[in-house]
Parts: structure tokens; C-alpha cells; sequence
């Protein structure tokens, strides 16, 4: 998986995480970025890309036909976080999401989207550190 773009800047740090396509494992996937983005992002910055991760995650795991693992990408930058997910869908499975998920996530990243294609679904999002 290389769904964040290659990074000229030999600051940035890249962590990848595999867990099964189950919401019990939230937990672990919003401890996983706060700890990561505790060194760049101001406190009410790392609470809004949980919030982020958290949502983008679980529309990942809805599809209850698929591969049983999501994939995660981490890219740690002085001035930012940048986290990319995907899963492998059977057939015509379509990535799950709420109406109101398009406005929390304008509220909590920079920058954001959401897709699927056919057998892949895939998201991304990216959180600029300002409060430091």
C-alpha cells in the first residue's frame, strides 16, 4: 500500500498498520494516531484526527463483504499528519457512509476524500498542525 504520495521532505516519518475489519479495533486505531501525532499537532488537533480516523475507519469496516483487514498509512510531517486508509471489497460492495460524515470531516481536516471503486474502497485525509 502506497496510497500517500512519495514526500521529497526527509523530515516525514511513514508508519503502516493492518487490523481486522471490525469496530472493536476502533480503539486501537485512534490510540495508534494520537500517539503518532502527539509530537506535531496541538491537543485539540490530535482530538479532531481520532475523530477523523475514527469515522473514515469504521465506513472502511462496514462492508461486511471484502478482505477482513483494513490497510492504514500514516505520514508524519513537522507541520502536519496525513493518514490513508483502503479495503479490498467483493464484487459491487460499496463504502458505507453517513450523510453527515462529508461535514465532520470539513470540520475536523484540511483536507479530505472518500471513494470506492469497483473492488476497493479507500479514504485519506490530511490535518496541518497549527497550535503548536
Amino acid at each position: 500500500m502506497s496510497a500517500i504520495e512519495e514526500t521529497d521532505r526527509s523530515t516525514a516519518s511513514r508508519f503502516r498498520l493492518t487490523l481486522p475489519a471490525h469496530t472493536a479495533h476502533l480503539q486501537l486505531v485512534r490510540l495508534t494516531v494520537a500517539a503518532l501525532a502527539s509530537d506535531v499537532l496541538s491537543v485539540e488537533e490530535i482530538e479532531d484526527v481520532k475523530v477523523a480516523v475514527e469515522e473514515l475507519t469504521a465506513a472502511a469496516m462496514a462492508p461486511t463483504t471484502g478482505e477482513p483487514d483494513v490497510h492504514l498509512e500514516f505520514l508524519v510531517d513537522t507541520d502536519s499528519l496525513t493518514v490513508a486508509g483502503e479495503r479490498s471489497l467483493d464484487g459491487v460492495a460499496q463504502l458505507v457512509t453517513h450523510d453527515f460524515l462529508s461535514t465532520i470531516l470539513d470540520a475536523v481536516c484540511d483536507s479530505h476524500e472518500v471513494g470506492t471503486t469497483p473492488g476497493q474502497a479507500s479514504f485519506s485525509f490530511k490535518k496541518l498542525a497549527r497550535g503548536r
